[in-house]
This record gives C-alpha cells, sequence and structure tokens, in this order.
C-alpha cells in the first residue's frame, strides 16, 4: 500500500504543464499562493493524496491478491494502519498526506 501511496505522490510531482511554451515541473494548481490562514504549502499539496487515488489502483492489487474479495476494506484497513505508524497523517475525511 504504501508503494501504491509513493507512485502517487511521485506522479503529482512529476505533472508538467506546457504554459505558454514553457515547461513547469509544478502544477498550475500548485503554483496559487495558499491563503497565509490555511497554512497549506505548494509541497504539502504534493504529497496529499485521497482515498479515491488509491481506490483508482483496486484492479491492480484484485490481481496481485485474487482471493481477497474485500479489497477496498483493505485499501482503507492499511491506510489506517500507516497513519497508527506514523508514515500516512490523515488530514480530513478522505484525504491522507505523507510527513
Amino acid at each position: 500500500m504504501l508503494n501504491i501511496v509513493r507512485r502517487i505522490t511521485e506522479e503529482k510531482h512529476a505533472i508538467v504543464l506546457d504554459c505558454g511554451g514553457k515547461r513547469s515541473a509544478t502544477p498550475l494548481l500548485l503554483r496559487k499562493q495558499p491563503s497565509s490562514q490555511s497554512g497549506v504549502t505548494a509541497a504539502a499539496l504534493q504529497n496529499e493524496f485521497t482515498t479515491a487515488d488509491v481506490y483508482a489502483f483496486e484492479r491492480e492489487l484484485e490481481k496481485l491478491h485474487p482471493d481477497n474479495r474485500h479489497v477496498r476494506d483493505k485499501i482503507r484497513q492499511q491506510l489506517q494502519i500507516l497513519r497508527d505508524t506514523g508514515l500516512l497523517i490523515h488530514v480530513e475525511s478522505g484525504r491522507w498526506r505523507l510527513p
């Protein structure tokens, strides 16, 4: 599960947008300055993902574990275990972040 989380966040880091002929490694959304009240930096946003992002790998996980008939339940359980061990931060319902 941690490998999938890393793949998701690495993809966010690798997004390259073509903005007027200039290439940027920072997605347009992340280039906006966060409000001073939120305290969220662009780097933190790149390390954030949603439970839905992980669910996108459900088919891949089903192939790896064909006897598991409850893959979504296992995904949620593993995210909680990673949270409990300090490898993930639960931001809010359905949102996670690498520390």
